[in-house]
């Protein structure tokens, strides 16, 4: 739609409320719509030419939520399905320790299901309920997933928690697995999904999702990373900040500073599916804004980072930055019948 409201084209009409919709692969002109009915949510790709398919397998159950996430398959779209049971009201009067995954008395459970769903083929790819948090890794088809611990007797334990989760590696067109181990809940991504940072076994290692190929890095367990667009790892370690070669994981220092602890501000860090400690965490400029403090003071300096140079912005202050962030808009229109995008004239 046009700033003026005068230009726009609606992509899909019909009786039923929007849910969501996402644009299919990033491709101009198709898109990936849910729709409410009555019964249950529907799912359909729209074309270029607006004549739609319908997601209809009947292996897949009635849904009452609905999630479009990326996918490194470029051929399909990654869909996230669950539909809420009641709760299970039966009393577990006596508990002898040899049933598992109680949640179900506990919470209304929701039956979740991932799918993989190639539109253009109307071909849907059931994934394995043992895994969650199916996540992509760029283009490589690629998804990192995790292995659900059903020996826990609550398996939500520890959401909100760093855990010791079991990551693998799994490839959509060949299906094989690999297994990555397991990364103290943490884990860092490049902008592009190319390459993945984790911390096990006491050591940060840097995994290629190409190649599958894994190094170690030597950096202490504390050290924070970000990914740069030089094709760098910074690292900002105490009162230091580090520079490391992707290649050959050869690192200077850039800046040195007498403080406890120093972190990029400009950064651009994104969530994933893999839960809220494994995100994407980058720097996407040359220019580096950082903060630098100590521990037992409430004062803080900025510095302007640009290679080697040092640059301070504001001296010592108590008035510290508490939130920084770059905005694009977008204009999207939802309606309750129709969708309309932004025309660029």
């Amino acid at each position: 739609m046009s700033g003026d409201g005068k230009f726009y084209t609606t992509i899909w009409s019909s009786v039923h409320e929007v849910y969501t919709m996402a644009a299919f692969k990033g491709q101009k002109g198709e898109y990936i719509v849910g729709v409410s009915t009555p019964k249950a949510l529907k799912t359909f790709y729209v074309r270029k030419d607006l004549t739609s398919i319908e997601l209809n397998d009947p292996a897949i159950m009635d849904y009452d939520h609905l999630t479009i996430n990326s996918s490194s398959d470029r051929d399909a779209v990654l869909l996230r399905l669950s539909k809420k049971l009641p709760l299970n009201d039966e009393l577990v009067s006596i508990w002898y320790g040899n049933k598992k995954d109680l949640g179900e008395y506990i919470y209304n459970e929701r039956v979740i299901t991932n799918v993989l769903w190639y539109p253009k083929e109307n071909l849907a790819v059931i994934l394995d309920p043992n895994f969650t948090d199916y996540t992509s890794l760029g283009q490589s088809n690629i998804f990192l997933r995790v292995k659900i611990d059903r020996n826990k007797v609550d398996i939500k334990d520890g959401f909100h928690g760093v855990n010791e989760d079991e990551i693998h590696l799994w490839n959509s067109k060949t299906g094989k697995d690999h297994l990555l181990g397991k990364d103290g809940g943490y884990m860092y991504f490049d902008k592009e999904g190319k390459n993945l940072l984790f911390y096990s076994q006491n050591y940060w290692k840097i995994l290629n999702t190409h190649t599958l190929v894994e190094r170690r890095i030597d950096m202490p367990g504390y050290a924070e990373p970000y990914f740069s667009s030089a094709g760098t790892i910074l690292w900002c370690s105490k009162g230091d900040l580090w520079e490391q070669n992707l290649s050959n994981l050869k690192k200077k220092k850039l800046l040195s500073v007498e403080y406890d602890n120093i972190e990029i501000l400009n950064k651009v860090r994104k969530s994933t599916e893999a839960g809220l400690r494994r995100m994407h965490q980058y720097v996407d400029r040359k220019n580096i804004l950082m903060l630098a403090s100590n521990e037992n003071s409430i004062s803080s300096t900025y510095f302007a980072v640009d290679t080697n140079k040092r640059i301070e912005v504001i001296p010592e202050t108590t008035d510290r930055i508490q939130f920084l962030r770059s905005v694009k808009m977008v204009k999207l229109l939802c309606g309750q019948q129709k969708i309309i995008t932004k025309h660029r004239y």
